[in-house]
């Protein structure tokens, strides 16, 4: 004996189609005070990890590496570092961007400029998949690390990236 209920049910979804799997985009961030440290070993006591950010409060440029791990791999289409100035002063700098595991053998470099002007505003230095020499997502996935000579007067924000990931049906 057939039930009612199966039978409507089953007429139900029958008319709603075929479930499609969708992708939505997602953003991994990190504060710089977590995130960074010296590239260069050393006691500058001017230099430090804020809750504000990374900050360089003193009066030499130093070396700043900070870095984010891709959260699914193979799905990252940009990285952003975003910067402050501490003394409403303009402060224009390179930092250099490496994608790649560790020990893969397999790094990809890209250096680029960025103006950091305001404390309130930051300016953000993005790095995409072309940057590496990729399309559409980073090749090389896995992990992205930025090294910055970071000016005097200057505080790194934030790191982030943003990814695609499949939320099935």
């Amino acid at each position: 004996m057939r039930h009612p209920f199966f039978a409507g049910a089953a007429l139900a979804f029958g008319l709603t189609g075929i479930a499609h799997a969708d992708t939505v985009t997602r953003l991994a961030q990190v504060p710089a005070g977590t995130a960074c440290h010296l590239s260069i070993p050393t006691v500058d006591t001017a230099v430090r990890p804020r809750a504000t950010g990374f900050r360089n409060e003193g009066t030499n440029s130093v070396f700043a590496i900070c870095g984010i791990q891709d959260p699914v791999q193979g799905a990252v289409t940009d990285a952003t570092i975003t910067f402050y100035s501490l003394d409403n002063a303009l402060h224009t700098f390179s930092c250099t961007g490496v994608n790649g595991w560790p020990d893969s053998d397999h790094y990809a470099y890209s250096t680029k400029s960025v103006t950091a002007a305001s404390p309130v505003s930051g300016a953000p230095l993005v790095f995409v998949p072309a940057d590496f020499g990729g399309t559409g997502t980073m090749p090389n996935d896995g992990f992205i690390s930025i090294t910055c000579t970071l000016p005097p007067n200057v505080s790194v924000g934030s790191i982030s990236m943003h990814y695609s990931k499949d939320i099935g049906s």
